[in-house]
């Protein structure tokens, strides 16, 4: 076989590596123009929220303040309140946060916490098993908690029983730790963030959360 032949079989791995390089920076660059889109989408939603809000103060200031003017006996009280709803107005308005935490702040903070359950996890000798549960009730409906039972054999406890972090039931199969999923609030968060509404199938669900 002659050296030039070897050469052309030789480069041809890279030539064909080359466009999936060339398709993963492809994806990379829309990834992140996709999240640069998403945070001013999150940036504006959250200026509309204070915004809103400081216009109900001010508003609140204003007829507060010609409350004053028309009712003498009741002046200073509403000269005082109106003074503080549109002082409140103003902090609202131009003090609006809208500064983004990096995800290596993010990371940093939640994988002290994740060690930390994890030390705990393993010291009180837990299983493996990790378990989604309705917990108490609450003002704003059921809860949730992650539930690590202690045995093999477990069995669910009620929901009035994770309202403790050490589940101590009467039922040693109930026996085990409810916690905090922190999923809870950046769901929360992520709602707010999306500008349609919650894909009903699974898979495009999956895609929206993914992103």
């Amino acid at each position: 076989m002659s050296e030039s032949t070897t050469q052309e079989r030789s480069s041809q791995p890279d030539e064909e590596a080359t466009p999936a390089a060339s398709e993963r920076t492809a994806q990379i660059e829309v990834l992140q123009e996709e999240n640069q889109r998403l945070r001013e989408e999150y940036a504006r939603a959250r200026r509309t929220q204070y915004h809103r809000t400081a216009l109900a103060l001010a508003v609140v200031g204003v007829v507060a303040a010609l409350g004053g003017v028309f009712f003498p006996t009741a002046r200073t009280v509403l000269f005082a309140l109106g003074g503080t709803g549109l002082f409140a107005a103003a902090l609202t308005r131009y003090l609006t946060p809208e500064q983004f935490i990096s995800a290596s702040v993010g990371e940093a903070i939640y994988g002290s916490l994740a060690e930390t359950e994890a030390d705990l996890v393993a010291e009180l000798g837990l299983q493996d098993d990790r378990l989604y549960l309705p917990g108490p009730d609450t003002a704003s409906g059921s809860s949730i908690r992650l539930f690590v039972p202690q045995r093999t054999d477990y069995e669910l406890p009620q929901p009035s029983a994770l309202d403790s972090v050490f589940v101590l039931t009467d039922d040693e199969a109930e026996r085990g730790v409810a916690l905090h999923p922190s999923g809870g609030p950046l769901f929360e968060e992520f709602r707010r963030t999306i500008s349609g509404e919650l894909a009903d199938d699974v898979g495009t669900l999956a895609t929206q959360l993914g992103d």
